[in-house]
């Protein structure tokens, strides 16, 4: 089975979810191949043996170890028990090294499968939509990398790397802050909905924040950063360092695309070029830096091919075009 299995579907299936087709569907594709059958595995340690870690860190530890003692002191032996023979005590001290020698190895294998990420890739012309093993929603845009680290024993933070454009619904955890690394910029959340746009090519690093509130750190910024809003945007150019934050009344626009809308309001024709070629893997040259600096108002939707859109960009009459298999070539009228 050459077919791909959407990342919740597997989620899904972990957790008994799935009916009995779809179950079979999940097991063809999981000894169609090696890759599949590792695929399925890490996902089943990063979801089952990263939450049973993730709860030791909301222990109490010394309440727990008070307790401990509480009940080794209720079952303290008698005077006459306390005689044990010496053979008795090698055999415990040989049981006990054995036992530690079996935790040692089973902490680290959960060490070595956590310390694995937890992946998701998208390439171009694609986009897609997964739960993080700690229940936050994440949709990546095309062309775009995400990676979730598992916060490990008496960890504090959830830490996720992006490469590339992605929407986070980031579930609220008070004591496990989720932090995103996109270049040098570092997005520091407890609950919230937000967008970073961080693709390579890009001029600017750009963070939208839909709903709650978020810290930005950098070291092109001030030591305490930046803090958004709802409705707010932030704008760091990767060429200058400038940045500005500003409130943006159309902020939900930005995260049309989960949806498959395009939306560009006044922007560069060598912006949306790079949009379209993420998403509709094609290649767009511009032939003139004046039509590169060109700028647009328009919407599109990925269902739309890229012959439509042209044709309608091309009726402002600034352009003329020609496509040649997946090769955009735009010159001047």
């Amino acid at each position: 089975m050459d077919q791909k299995i959407d990342n919740q579907i597997l989620i899904s299936y972990l957790n008994n979810q799935l009916d009995a087709s779809q179950s079979e569907e999940v097991e063809a594709w999981y000894w169609a191949s090696r890759k599949n059958q590792n695929l399925l595995e890490q996902l089943y340690y990063t979801l089952f043996i990263g939450e049973r870690l993730y709860a030791m860190n909301q222990i109490d530890v010394e309440a727990s170890f008070k307790e401990l003692q509480k009940q080794i002191k209720s079952r303290r032996p008698k005077p006459y028990m306390r005689i044990l023979k010496y053979s008795g005590r090698i055999a415990v001290a040989a049981a006990l090294v054995g036992l530690l020698f079996m935790a040692g190895l089973f902490i680290k294998e959960m060490h070595d499968t956590l310390s694995q990420p937890f992946v998701v890739v998208t390439d171009l012309g694609e986009r897609t939509h997964t739960i993080l093993p700690d229940g936050s929603k994440v949709w990546v845009a095309a062309y775009s990398k995400v990676e979730y680290y598992n916060p490990y024993p008496f960890s504090k933070e959830r830490r996720v790397k992006l490469e590339g454009e992605a929407y986070f619904e980031v579930k609220k955890d008070e004591s496990h802050p989720f932090i995103v690394n996109s270049g040098n910029q570092s997005t520091r959340v407890l609950g919230t909905k937000f967008n970073i746009r961080a693709n390579k090519g890009d001029r600017y690093m750009v963070t939208t924040l839909i709903e709650g509130r978020i810290q930005l750190t950098s070291p092109l910024l001030a030591e305490e950063g930046v803090y958004m809003k709802p409705n707010q945007q932030f704008r760091i150019d990767t060429q200058t360092g400038k940045s500005e934050l500003y409130d943006c009344s159309y902020a939900e626009e930005f995260v049309s695309w989960i949806d498959g809308s395009l939306h560009f309001r006044q922007t560069t024709l060598a912006e949306i070029a790079l949009d379209l070629e993420r998403y509709y893997n094609v290649e767009i040259i511009i032939t003139t830096d004046k039509l590169k600096e060109e700028r647009f108002t328009c919407d599109f939707e990925t269902s739309d091919n890229i012959y439509q859109i042209f044709s309608i960009l091309k009726l402002t009459n600034k352009f003329n075009y020609k496509i040649e298999n997946r090769r955009v070539t735009i010159f001047e009228n």
